[in-house]
This record gives structure tokens, C-alpha cells and sequence, in this order.
């Protein structure tokens, strides 16, 4: 995603520390971290991290997701997913960041269901 971002000054708001070792060398991105329990050394989850993310209100919320099949928007995680759940409430714009290996796989919990959002989550070809 990274490589894709052309701005001169954004504020990633995350709870990802694999997104805040990405852009922490470059000027251009003011970056908040929220904290809470850390799962796997990648992430924080958890009843700190839900609290702190209902209080944020954003633009744009961009979400990593394990599985898309029949309209759902799946994670393996229940408590990466209930976080996802609130920002993607908390935002004006949502996207989900993905690749191919994901179409057609089901993951344990659903984050949110297109069919009953399509006027939030829209989707667009790229080659």
C-alpha cells in the first residue's frame, strides 16, 4: 500500500504495528498508534483498543481482511474484527485492502456483509 500512497501530509490513525513500521521513516505521515493488548507481535486488540477506536471518527478507514465469498468480508479474529467493525462504522469512506488469494475464501468471522452496504463498500477492478 505503501508504494501506492502519492500525498503530501496524511494521519494514519492504526492499531497495526506492521502499518507503523512501514510509513514511521517518511515526513509526509503523521502516525497514531493505538494501544491496547498486542496479539502475535503484529497488532493490538481488545477491550482498550475497541474503547480507544470508538472515539475516532475518520475520512477513509482502509481494512486487511482473510477471506470475500458470497458478499461476506471475512477475518480469522474475533477481536481483529470487532475493531475493524467499529472504524468501518466510524468512517466515511471504507476500503478493504486485499489480493486475489482472497476471493472465494471464508474466514471464522464476518466483519461486514456487501449486499446489505453497497452504498459504503464499493469495490474496483485494477489490474
Amino acid at each position: 500500500m505503501y508504494d501506492y500512497v502519492d500525498v503530501k501530509h496524511i494521519k494514519i490513525i492504526t492499531n497495526s504495528l506492521t502499518i507503523i513500521n512501514r510509513f514511521k521513516n517518511n515526513p509526509a505521515f503523521d502516525l497514531i498508534l493505538i494501544g491496547g493488548p498486542l496479539r502475535e507481535l503484529t497488532e493490538f486488540v481488545g477491550y482498550f483498543t475497541r474503547k480507544l477506536v470508538r472515539e475516532i471518527k475518520v475520512q477513509k478507514s482502509f481494512i486487511g481482511v482473510n477471506g470475500i465469498k458470497d458478499e461476506c468480508i471475512t477475518t480469522a479474529d474475533e477481536e481483529e474484527c470487532a475493531v475493524q467493525q467499529i472504524i468501518l462504522n466510524n468512517s466515511n469512506e471504507s476500503y478493504v485492502v486485499t489480493d486475489s488469494s482472497k476471493f472465494g475464501v471464508e474466514a471464522f468471522q464476518v466483519i461486514c456483509n456487501r449486499r446489505n452496504n453497497r452504498d459504503r463498500y464499493r469495490s474496483k477492478n485494477t489490474v
